[in-house]
């Protein structure tokens, strides 16, 4: 079971993903997650977190509905609940309907 905020890698999906549904939704064997990269692009949408040693960039702008029932993935981290807030913030700041 993966939790909101745990960092994973995914059995053929390069890279890794940060969570941030909800552990409840989560349940289901589906996630909604975000890319994690590792350069800093042009893109207003980054957010940026310490994670082995290095600085990474959860990139809100890029949500993703994954089925993880359908394939193996291991839990490599967490990410800090400062950068959770705003990664969130940011996701309602693109859909908001007004």
């Amino acid at each position: 079971m993966v939790e909101q905020g745990d960092i994973i890698k995914i059995e053929g999906i390069k890279g890794k993903a940060a969570v941030i549904s909800k552990t409840k939704y989560n349940e289901s064997g589906k996630i909604i997650a975000c890319p994690i990269i590792s350069k800093h692009t042009s893109s207003s949408f980054l957010v940026e977190f310490p994670f082995d040693g290095d600085i990474k960039y959860i990139a809100s702008d890029s949500v993703k509905q994954l089925d993880i029932s359908a394939r193996e993935f291991r839990v490599v981290g967490y990410v800090p609940l400062s950068a959770l807030i705003v990664v969130i913030d940011m996701i309602n700041a693109i859909i908001e309907l007004f």
